[in-house]
């Protein structure tokens, strides 16, 4: 979680860090401005436990204007092979109908 911070800090452009190393429990995304360039930090524990949700909305600018998430527990973890395929197939569709206009920003990158 401290290298996110750090990251976030010292770069600018990025829009959000998914992170998950540390295994943080952030209930709320966390967001670092340093000039006036929000990057929104959120990871969702560990092992399984919790479901992350973020909704980000930009600006005309692709500025972030408006953002929402939050933590879900999962109490039956057989279902997230299910939610992780699902999540994964709605991602893929949802990149394909923006990829031409996110892919023209010279800093956007997804690993």
């Amino acid at each position: 979680f401290n290298h996110d911070m750090s990251l976030a800090s010292v770069v600018e452009g990025i829009d959000v860090i998914i992170g998950g190393h540390s295994h943080t429990q952030l209930a709320q995304p966390i967001v670092v401005d340093p000039n006036g360039t929000p990057t929104i930090i959120v990871q969702a524990y560990q092992n399984d436990e919790y479901l992350g949700t973020l909704d980000v909305a930009f600006d005309h600018k692709g500025l972030i204007v408006r953002h929402d998430g939050k933590l879900i527990k999962i109490a039956d973890k057989r279902i997230i092979s299910f939610l992780i395929d699902y999540l994964f197939s709605e991602f893929e569709i949802f990149y394909y109908k923006i990829k031409d206009t996110i892919s023209n920003r010279p800093n956007f990158l997804v690993k």
